[in-house]
C-alpha cells in the first residue's frame, strides 16, 4: 500500500543544503567566536521586534476570537428564536389537529346518534268505538310515544318515582330507549374528557340536538341508578338538564337530583312547550 502523504524529497534536500550553506559561510566569514557572537547580537532587536510583533498578534487573535463568539452567540440567539417559533408553530398545528380530530369524532356521533332516533320503531294498539287500532310509530315520535306512555304511568303512581319504577318503564322499551340514551352518556363523556376544548360550546350543541322526550328518557335512566353512579355524577358534572324546561306537574324529577343538575332550568307552567 503506497503511503500517499510522504514529503517531497527534493524540497527536503534543498532545505537541508541551504541551512548548511549558511552554517558553513558563518564558520568560514567569521573565524573567531566573539565575532560569530558579534554578529548574533546584530539580530537581537529583529528578535524584539518581532516578538513585539508576535505578542501584537496574539491579542489581535484574542480580540477577533471574541468578536467571532458574539457574532457566534448572535448567531445562536437567533437560532434559538427560529426554533421557539418552530415550534410554537408546531404546537399551534398539533393543537388544530387535535380539535379537528374532536370534532371530526364528536359530529359524527350526533349524526350517529340521529340515526339511532330516527331509526327507532313501535307498534302500539288503541281502542275508539269498539275497534282496535294498530298503530306503527318511527323515529322521534316512537320516543314521543314511549315518553308518553311512562309520564301518564308515572302520574298515575302520584308523581313519586322511585329507581326500581323507573328501572322498569326504561327497561319495557329497552330495545327503543337504550340504544339513544347510553350513546348520549357516551358523548357527554367524551367532551367532557377533552380539557383542550370549550366544552361548553359542545355540551350546548348536544343538548339543542336533544329532544325533549330522550331528556325525559335519560332523567328516568339516572334515576334508575344511584346518584354515586358515574352517570348521575356525569349529568351534574355537565349540567345537562339546566336548560330543559321542565312543568311544574312533573317537578318530582328534582327530588332525585342534586340541585346544581337543573341549574337554570324554569320551574313554572305559565306555559308549557309541547313535548317533541
Amino acid at each position: 500500500m503506497t503511503d500517499q502523504t510522504h514529503i517531497p524529497l527534493v524540497p527536503a534536500i534543498i532545505a537541508v543544503l541551504v541551512v548548511l550553506a549558511g552554517w558553513t559561510a558563518t564558520l568560514l566569514l567569521l573565524g573567531g567566536a566573539e565575532d560569530r557572537g558579534t554578529f548574533g547580537d546584530m539580530f537581537g532587536a529583529a528578535n524584539a521586534a518581532f516578538s513585539g510583533m508576535a505578542f501584537v498578534g496574539i491579542i489581535y487573535a484574542i480580540f477577533l476570537q471574541r468578536s467571532e463568539v458574539k457574532i457566534a452567540k448572535t448567531e445562536l440567539a437567533i437560532t434559538r428564536s427560529i426554533f421557539k417559533d418552530q415550534i410554537a408553530q408546531l404546537e399551534k398545528q398539533s393543537a388544530l389537529a387535535d380539535q379537528s380530530a374532536f370534532e371530526n369524532t364528536f359530529f359524527k356521533l350526533l349524526t350517529l346518534l340521529d340515526q339511532q332516533v330516527s331509526s327507532t320503531t313501535l307498534s302500539s294498539t288503541s281502542r275508539s268505538g269498539g275497534k282496535t287500532t294498530k298503530n306503527n310509530h318511527k323515529g322521534r315520535q316512537a320516543l314521543l310515544e314511549i315518553t308518553r306512555v311512562i309520564l301518564i304511568n308515572a302520574e298515575e303512581e302520584g308523581g313519586e318515582i322511585i329507581p326500581k319504577s323507573a328501572q322498569k318503564y326504561i327497561y319495557n322499551f329497552s330495545d327503543q330507549t337504550l340504544p339513544p340514551i347510553e350513546l348520549v352518556i357516551e358523548i357527554l363523556s367524551f367532551v367532557k374528557s377533552n380539557n383542550d376544548i370549550d366544552q361548553s360550546l359542545y355540551l350546548n350543541i348536544l343538548k339543542t340536538n336533544t329532544t325533549s322526550s330522550l331528556y325525559y328518557l335519560i332523567m328516568f335512566y339516572a334515576m334508575a341508578q344511584s346518584n354515586d353512579s358515574f352517570t348521575n355524577k356525569l349529568i351534574l358534572q355537565t349540567k345537562f338538564f339546566d336548560r330543559f324546561y321542565l312543568p311544574a306537574k312533573f317537578q318530582y324529577f328534582r327530588k332525585h337530583f342534586d340541585d346544581e343538575v337543573f341549574a337554570s332550568a324554569p320551574e313554572s307552567d305559565q306555559f308549557e312547550p309541547p313535548i317533541r
